[in-house]
């Protein structure tokens, strides 16, 4: 969550963290920039553990406007 928070390209998307709920995060960034945003976050995510897990990582995103709403398409 800290990479999340502090990563650059995120910040210059406008992405912002909200919170964390167990295994997923809420995010909020503008609409011209949610897909990117959300590959972003996927990438980070499936490189967090990787110095202690070597096995593959999956990691899904889902872009709503607003937490378990319907799904936007980009």
């Amino acid at each position: 969550m800290i990479k999340i928070n502090n990563d650059e390209l995120l910040k210059e998307w406008g992405c912002k963290l909200i919170v964390q709920i167990h295994d997923e995060v809420l995010t909020e960034a503008p609409l011209e920039n949610a897909k990117k945003c959300a590959d972003r976050i996927c990438e980070l995510m499936i490189q967090a553990p990787a110095v202690k897990i070597t096995i593959p990582m999956k990691v899904d995103a889902e872009i709503t406007k607003c937490w378990y709403g319907e799904e936007v398409e980009l």
